[in-house]
């Protein structure tokens, strides 16, 4: 009897899949109202280094614990400074990065506009240099 009902309902779900007007997602979606999901595979266990297993829910979190701490354990030592083996920006270093800025924009925080800076002459660049690297000197002397 069972096996008869379910060929019935295979062939009128074979039927409704092969006409135009349904899609093979009807078909999948009335298998699953048959059969039903099956649940993934959960053990909700751990199973440790020395191959015991833990069940316990407070221990897998501290199982958790120590293994996040040994994935990133670091033992390396601090960072070696890293020093500026450049020396300060000479005048055609100054030129070469007023040339490439984005003219015709608006100001920024400073509200000074690139404009201003193409304008220098070969004697206010120099002293415009001379200002960065004093800005510069400072900047390392004291952080």
């Amino acid at each position: 009897m069972k096996v008869n009902a379910l060929l019935i309902f295979i062939n009128k779900i074979s039927q409704k899949v092969y006409s135009k007007s349904s899609s093979s997602k009807y078909f999948h979606d009335q298998i699953e109202d048959v059969v039903g999901r099956k649940p993934s595979p959960k053990s909700g266990c751990i199973k440790l280094q020395s191959g015991q297993f833990l069940m316990d829910i407070s221990d897998i979190l501290k199982r958790w614990s120590q293994y996040v701490e040994e994935l990133f354990d670091d033992v390396r030592g601090p960072r070696p400074p890293i020093r500026n083996n450049e020396g300060p920006p000479i005048m055609e270093e100054v030129k070469n990065a007023i040339r490439k800025m984005n003219h015709n924009k608006a100001a920024g925080p400073d509200e000074i506009p690139i404009e201003l800076f193409d304008a220098l002459n070969e004697t206010c660049l120099v002293h415009f240099t001379e200002l960065l690297n004093f800005i510069r000197f400072e900047k390392n002397q004291y952080s």
